[in-house]
């Protein structure tokens, strides 16, 4: 028993000293996320790319609306077409300056401050999760002018409701993940826009807006696609955040596979992209955001005195 005892002591001390063995050889190539701020740098390109972009892109779209004019439309727009527009340009002008400020915030967050729930981190994955609701209104808002089916107009208001309220449950309690449960809940934001724009995709009746095409209009389905590259962008991040991200480098990130961060870079192919169409799809084909109509029991009805009433029924002499 006392061998046992001795044999099981001997051991754990020898696997003590190979974990701190491998931690000080770790933290000789990779600094230590938790002590060190901006420790992955991937992740700090990751967040200023994003920033930067959002914020061209809010200044291009700020600038079109002063000037009256839409970048790179390849038509003119109906008067129809300029009459629900607003909607979804503003929206679209609210998103890019949140990411802009979300993530810029979470880029000088990274470089001030160690890895953890500091208060900019929070607060930058708050702020992102805004901007996201404003493109969650805008899918939604365009099946709901759109769609004939009320079971899918439901379903696609619940299911962005949903995933809206788990970022922010995620925001409020972090568990010490990092960055894997937000990006877990931004996959679900795209996934609903995805969905909700292939749903209007099926249900638009326009004509295909480019000069000289013939057949129904396809750009609620190309906006589905550009949707699914987002999803995956921050899918990617999700799934390897555990191992290539902060958490990794307790096991010197053996399950990682690539460069500490660099899940960040690759998560920049997918997501480059989803932001650059937004600015001509947008010019180019807006699409009509309406939003549920209010429950009977909340509109509040004023009902006329009797007086009144009686007075209108009396027929004049």
């Amino acid at each position: 028993m006392l061998r046992s005892s001795a044999f099981i002591r001997d051991r754990t001390e020898r696997t003590s000293l190979v974990v701190l063995w491998r931690a000080m050889q770790c933290d000789a190539a990779v600094p230590d996320p938790a002590q060190t701020p901006a420790a992955h740098g991937p992740t700090l390109v990751n967040f200023y790319v994003c920033g930067g972009l959002c914020l061209l892109f809010s200044l291009m779209l700020l600038y079109s609306k002063r000037k009256k004019f839409r970048w790179l439309a390849i038509v003119d727009l109906s008067i129809e077409q300029e009459d629900f527009a607003w909607k979804s340009d503003l929206l679209c002008i609210l998103f890019f300056v949140l990411s802009a400020v979300g993530f810029l915030l979470a880029a000088v967050s990274t470089q001030v401050y160690p890895a953890g729930a500091n208060w900019g981190i929070q607060t930058s994955k708050v702020v992102i999760i805004l901007a996201w609701t404003c493109l969650l209104i805008t899918s939604c808002g365009a099946v709901q002018a759109m769609c004939t089916s009320r079971c899918l107009k439901v379903a696609v208001w619940f299911l962005g409701l949903a995933a809206v309220f788990a970022g922010f449950v995620d925001v409020a309690i972090p568990e010490d993940r990092h960055f894997q449960g937000f990006m877990w809940c931004l996959t679900a934001l795209t996934f609903v826009c995805s969905f909700a724009w292939a749903v209007a995709c099926n249900y638009d009746r326009s004509k295909d807006p480019s000069p000289g095409a013939v057949g129904s209009n396809p750009c609620a389905g190309y906006r589905s696609c550009f949707y699914v590259l987002a999803m995956t962008s921050y899918l990617m991040t999700a799934i390897w955040e555990p191992d290539c991200g902060y958490a990794g480098h307790s096991v010197c990130y053996e399950n990682c596979g690539m460069a500490p961060g660099f899940h960040f870079a690759l998560a920049l192919l997918a997501i480059v992209p989803f932001y650059t169409h937004v600015i001509p799809f947008q010019s180019s084909n807006p699409f009509p955001v309406a939003f549920p109509d209010m429950p009977s029991f909340l509109v509040y009805r004023t009902e006329p005195e009797i007086g009144t009433i009686s007075a209108a029924q009396v027929p004049p002499s």
